[in-house]
């Protein structure tokens, strides 16, 4: 009994320096080194990326170094831990097939050396944080993406033949097992590991690029510890959750207001009184234009029903033209268009929580949110429900 309370009371003193050897390996200066002696065709170029956060703005940070004797070497720092990459090709691709020209790692601060085998995509690996919690997420996520590869070929293999029953089973089949994936596994992971920053990747998955169950990621989010919490991108994910429940059905639609085409401001609150179809798109985006003649379409059918639609482009500087051009081509100019050509950090789009396109959103005349991410016949469903004889305002 005495060994054991010895033991313990070993165990705890211990505790405070690993926690802050964790926290430090967070942040700060790394050190890596790839070591290439094995891998055939001896590659003369090394390029390595991976995701971080400048603002509230999500970047990638690129870099490449020619390789010297079979060694590269690259250095930097740091504001948390991240999944990179190392590949042989200039093409930042992060996709589910490796060919064995690429291969992913936890980068922590600290130093870290990879010596790949006869290919990039096998590796063993010494230093670095949290890199036997990366390993073991890669290896159940190796599984599934094997499972939704085999799904998503059936799937574009049925393309020609959308309106075939074969085509719909394939469709609802890929998209069981990507929702099984994000929805339980990656949920129970996150869950499993809530002082492990390698717990922010499943997450994200979780969570997906439209969150459509920010109860349930809020949850995931809260189970974390306070460190990983504190991480940018976990504050970052914190911060859509909370902007997509504020823009939930039934919430009062935020406010904002942006320049139009000519540069005027636009006020949200101006068409308190209509039904209105807020919505967020882009010129570069391809689904938004083919969606396009849809909402045209609803405007046109409801417009003497005190309907208007408010567009909100999420280009930016760069093609500002080619939104004009958009509103021209795609025959929009009916109804008000406004950006404030910041992409997605736009005001509006960080206000709803905003993160793909096409999204949108149907608010009431008392500017409460009665719909969301209406499409297709959805839209049209909605609005006669809400517009129908004798059922709103204006009618």
């Amino acid at each position: 009994m005495r060994r054991n309370f010895k033991i313990l009371v070993l165990m705890l003193l211990a505790l405070p320096f690993t926690m802050v050897k964790g926290q430090q390996a967070m942040a700060g200066r790394y050190r890596l080194v790839l070591d290439l002696h094995q891998v055939k065709g001896h590659p003369e170029m090394i390029y390595f990326w991976y995701d971080a956060f400048a603002g509230n703005e999500r970047v990638t940070r690129v870099d490449s170094a020619v390789v010297k004797n079979n060694l590269v070497e690259f250095t930097g720092m740091i504001d948390e831990p991240q999944e990179a990459f190392l590949s042989t090709k200039r093409r930042l691709y992060r996709g589910r097939v490796n060919n064995g020209d690429r291969l992913s790692f936890y980068l922590t601060a600290g130093s870290i050396r990879i010596v790949p085998a006869d290919s990039l995509n096998i590796y063993s690996q010494t230093g670095g944080s949290f890199s036997e919690d990366y390993r073991n997420f890669q290896e159940v996520k190796r599984f599934y993406d094997q499972q939704i590869i085999v799904a998503a070929i059936k799937v574009s293999q049925l393309d020609k033949h959308r309106d075939s029953l074969a085509y719909h089973h394939a469709a609802a089949d890929f998209n069981k097992t990507e929702a099984f994936y994000a929805n339980t596994i990656c949920k129970n992971w996150v869950l499993e590991h809530p002082s492990s920053p390698v717990s922010l990747l499943p997450l994200r998955w979780y969570a997906g690029s439209v969150i459509t169950n920010p109860g349930g990621v809020d949850s995931a989010y809260q189970s974390l510890s306070d460190t990983v919490k504190s991480l940018p991108s976990a504050m970052d994910l914190k911060r859509r959750v909370d902007n997509v429940m504020r823009s939930a059905s039934g919430r009062e639609a935020p406010l904002f207001s942006m320049p139009d085409t000519a540069g005027k401001l636009l006020y949200l609150s101006d068409y308190r009184g209509n039904y209105v179809l807020l919505d967020f798109w882009a010129s570069w985006c391809a689904p938004c234009r083919r969606e396009n003649p849809n909402v045209a379409a609803n405007f046109r059918h409801y417009r003497s029903r005190n309907f208007v639609v408010v567009s909100v482009s999420l280009d930016n500087q760069s093609t500002k033209e080619a939104w004009l051009k958009a509103i021209q081509k795609d025959r929009l100019q009916e109804w008000p268009h406004v950006s404030d050509l910041k992409g997605f950090n736009s005001e509006a789009a960080l206000l709803y929580g905003v993160q793909a396109v096409p999204q949108n959103f149907l608010i009431d005349p008392q500017g409460k949110i009665i719909g969301k991410n209406l499409f297709g016949t959805a839209l049209s469903q909605k609005l006669e429900e809400v517009l129908g004889a004798g059922s709103g305002k204006g009618l």
